[in-house]
Order: structure tokens, then C-alpha cells, then sequence
């Protein structure tokens, strides 16, 4: 038991997983084939680059952001509820949706970051004269694979 006014999440793993320095996301990355720190630090110059990464062909740097971000999960879950059932029990809860949002200060704005951020946005035309065309429909090919962040931890 702990004291009061003492409460807290820490565990003796946290520090292992305390973030250092700057991280980075990646949009539609594969890291399956990623062995260690060094060729994910390859694939990250690469990225930067412009030239074929280890983490795909599509694969891309969010941009560059200022105070780090977030990551939130939201479960849509209801509870079973029969006749007889008198007190809940491990199993009764059924999740009927999942939500995620990744939130983060961007300080490098492009049209491509805009895209990411307005599902069903369509870029059209060409340099110096590119536009943004927003979509009542969010298609397919809105969707993104997925979205890594890479960074240091102390573990």
C-alpha cells in the first residue's frame, strides 16, 4: 500500500522506454526487414535523401515537427448484458470500434503533409502551380499503410 499523495505510474521499466532526443514518422513504412539500430539509421539517411530506404518504396518522412507528439486510442466497447447476469466478468465486453489519432506541431507545411492530414485531398496541377482539391468521398488510396514513429529510448 502506498502513501497518500504518493500515487504514480511509474514502474521500474519506465525508464527504459523514456524517450531521448528527437524522433521521426514515417508514413507507409515496412520495417519487417530492419535487423538493428544501424540499418534503421541507413534507412532514415536514405529517406532524407530521397533514395530507395530499406523501410520501402513507400515510405516517407512526415516532416519536420516542435514539441514532440501524441498518440491516442479511443475504444467504441459496450457491455453484454443478458438475463440473469447479475455482475460483470472478464469476457462480457465487446469493442465495436477503434479509433487512433496521432497529433503533432508540424513547422514543415507542404502539400503533401497537408494531403495526409485532409483524407480524400487530391494535388493537382503542376510546378510552381499546385493545388489542393478537397473530396466529399475519402477513396481507397486515401488511407494510409501505417505510421511509425522512430526514435531513441533508454533501453
Amino acid at each position: 500500500m502506498s502513501a497518500p499523495g504518493h500515487t504514480t505510474g511509474l514502474r521500474a521499466a519506465t525508464f527504459n522506454n523514456i524517450q531521448l532526443n528527437a524522433g521521426c514518422f514515417v508514413i507507409n513504412g515496412d520495417y519487417s526487414s530492419i535487423a538493428n539500430a544501424t540499418a534503421l539509421a541507413t534507412a532514415i539517411a536514405n529517406l532524407k535523401a530521397g533514395t530507395t530506404t530499406a523501410l520501402g518504396t513507400g515510405a516517407k518522412l512526415l516532416g519536420a515537427t516542435r514539441g514532440g507528439g501524441s498518440f491516442k486510442v479511443t475504444r467504441d466497447a459496450r457491455v453484454v448484458d443478458a438475463d440473469g447476469k447479475r455482475y460483470g466478468f472478464k469476457g462480457d465486453t465487446v469493442v465495436d470500434g477503434v479509433d487512433a489519432m496521432l497529433s503533432t506541431t508540424m513547422i514543415e507545411i507542404t502539400l503533401e503533409n497537408i494531403k495526409h492530414a485532409l483524407p480524400g485531398a487530391a494535388i493537382t496541377g503542376s510546378s510552381p502551380k499546385r493545388t489542393l482539391k478537397l473530396a466529399t468521398a475519402i477513396g481507397t488510396s486515401d488511407y494510409l499503410t501505417n505510421i511509425i514513429w522512430i526514435g531513441d529510448t533508454a533501453s
